[in-house]
């Protein structure tokens, strides 16, 4: 499980995010409450991810007392990420070559000979 969280993280989520989604993904629909037991969480922790995941649309709530959550399909997180990456990359191909046009490789200079073996 750590190593789900982990990527959960290199995408963007911390710790917290990250570990209120995989407990959404076992059971659902379930409280807040419910939410930080299953999560291993502080309650106070947990309602304010919930929140973040909401406003992310990551998970979705009932909008009723007690109020429950639901997450989105992992299929749909990782393509919205997916879609995220690409577009972001996709951007940087066209942008980065017009920073300077005339880019060589920089010139390292060395001051002494034994810095060559280093």
């Amino acid at each position: 499980m750590e190593d789900i969280i982990e990527s959960l993280k290199k995408l963007g989520l911390n710790s917290y995010e990250a570990k209120v989604y995989l407990a959404l993904l076992k059971k659902y629909p379930i409280t807040g409450y419910e939410v930080a037991k299953l999560a291993d969480i502080p309650q106070s922790r947990a309602y304010d991810t919930l929140k973040t995941l909401e406003n992310a649309n990551i998970i979705t709530s009932n909008g009723k007392k007690p109020q429950t959550y639901t997450p989105i399909k992992p299929k749909e997180l990782t393509k919205r990420y997916r879609r995220k990456i690409e577009s972001n990359i996709d951007f940087l191909e066209k942008k980065l070559p017009d920073v300077k046009t005339d880019y060589n490789e920089p010139v390292h200079y060395l001051k002494k000979i034994s810095e060559i073996t280093k």
